[in-house]
């Protein structure tokens, strides 16, 4: 969801926008963007970056909305001008075993880009570069405002699913960059304030099959997998991260999806809904405790 938008991606490589309304049969086609020739297979938008690179204009001293960047099997990474509903820019992520792209983050800075062989590509969101070796160099076209920064290894199979977080420590590392794989493992960096000394933090790998879903809270990591069961790891216990599992839920069936409603206030339960491969939607109370 985006600018008051449900955004869809499919198989045969559409982006679907409906018009989302207070009345859920109310809901509209509005427009489709077919400029994939394979499968998507993940979605963003750039709205929690503040200076996104392809969003230089402003209107009234108010910048456009926010741009939608999508990721697919073509092996490109496209950035969508929501106003205008147009490609504005491709971004095309050179790998030397013909990896497919699969998962999609943006951060105040960068986007990540998960390919399918464990490779994370992270790009400029802002056109300033970092590396020395871009600002040698005359950049022109989609490198002038994308420049790749860094690419960080994370396994050798596919990058699922990647988020970013902001870290309570006030340190050179002021963000979090999670990276879940098929491999069955998370990975933790954190991510620099002003170089591009990613560092490697945490590597968990409770499950035992690839994982599926990912969500951050403020207080916990919330992994599903396809070994059937859905993790709950606790994000700060002392004055630094100590990450450990807090409890596992057993749900019967591989785990394709996770959402979270925030309970409104302390003294009541949030809600953890996840879907399955068989199609089951389960529903799952929780309180501030686990």
């Amino acid at each position: 969801v985006a600018c008051g938008s449900l955004w869809t991606v499919s198989k045969n490589g559409c982006i679907r926008e409906y018009a989302l309304s207070h009345d859920p049969e109310s809901i509209e086609f509005r427009s489709q963007f077919w400029e994939h020739t394979a499968q998507i297979n993940d979605c963003t938008t750039s709205q929690c970056c503040d200076f996104f690179a392809g969003d230089q204009s402003k209107i009234s001293g108010v910048r456009h909305r926010a741009k939608l960047l999508s990721c697919s099997d073509d092996r490109t990474v496209r950035v969508w001008n929501i106003d205008l509903k147009r490609c504005d820019a491709i971004i095309q992520p050179f790998s030397h075993r013909s990896a497919t792209m699969r998962s999609l983050a943006v951060s105040d800075h960068h986007i990540y880009v998960g390919a399918s062989d464990g490779c994370v590509y992270v790009y400029s969101a802002t056109s300033k570069t970092r590396r020395l070796a871009n600002k040698k160099k005359k950049r022109i076209g989609v490198e002038a405002i994308f420049p790749l920064e860094i690419e960080l290894q994370c396994g050798r199979t596919v990058v699922s699913v990647i988020r970013t977080s902001k870290s309570k420590n006030n340190t050179l590392y002021h963000s979090q960059l999670f990276v879940a794989s098929w491999d069955a493992t998370l990975r933790i960096w954190a991510i620099p304030k002003s170089n591009l000394d990613f560092r490697l933090i945490y590597t968990l790998s409770q499950h035992t099959d690839r994982i599926t879903a990912l969500h951050i809270s403020t207080n916990y990591i919330i992994t599903a997998s396809d070994d059937s069961s859905i993790r709950f790891y606790g994000r700060y216990h002392h004055d630094y991260d100590n990450i450990f599992v807090e409890r596992t839920l057993h749900v019967g069936g591989r785990v394709k999806c996770l959402a979270l409603a925030h309970a409104p206030s302390p003294q009541y339960s949030g809600v953890l809904s996840y879907g399955l491969s068989d199609g089951t939607v389960g529903v799952h109370p929780y309180g501030p405790s686990l």
